[in-house]
């Protein structure tokens, strides 16, 4: 009995295999294809060294309370350590994943980030988290 070719096409997160004469390429998108340009964006990232810290000018202590001004002007501010970064991103087909300081959200297996099914799942999530960090 002989063997039908067959492929991988992508499927929700991952994919599934169907019989290649099946295959539609105006329905259906090669796995494979999608998997090596994902390996290959993830390849050319190249990430930028740290950034140095600033330093005081010569004389600046970098207190200014005795100014008469506590600094707080009730408005937040950028890179108050503390401040929550948080961000979606789109990881394809309508899934998206959630960012906490530009790291995703994992799964309990830590190794794997949870991926919500269209952008407004993962904003709730972001402020379920937000606000479970507040308290």
């Amino acid at each position: 009995m002989g063997s039908i070719p067959t492929v991988k096409v992508v499927h929700g997160d991952g994919y599934m295999v169907i019989n290649k004469p099946d295959f539609d390429p105006e329905i259906h998108e090669l796995y494979d294809e999608v998997a090596a340009k994902a390996k290959e964006k993830k390849g050319s990232k190249e990430k930028e060294p740290p950034a140095e810290p600033k330093e005081a000018p010569p004389g600046d202590d970098g207190d200014d309370s005795k100014d008469g001004d506590d600094g707080d002007s009730g408005e937040p501010k950028d890179d108050e350590p503390g401040d929550l970064v948080l961000e979606t991103e789109h990881a394809g087909h309508g899934w998206y994943i959630a960012k906490v300081n530009d790291t995703p959200l994992m799964k309990d297996d830590g190794k794997s980030p949870i991926k919500f099914k269209g952008e407004a799942a993962a904003k709730a999530a972001l402020e379920e988290y937000a606000a479970s960090q507040k308290e």
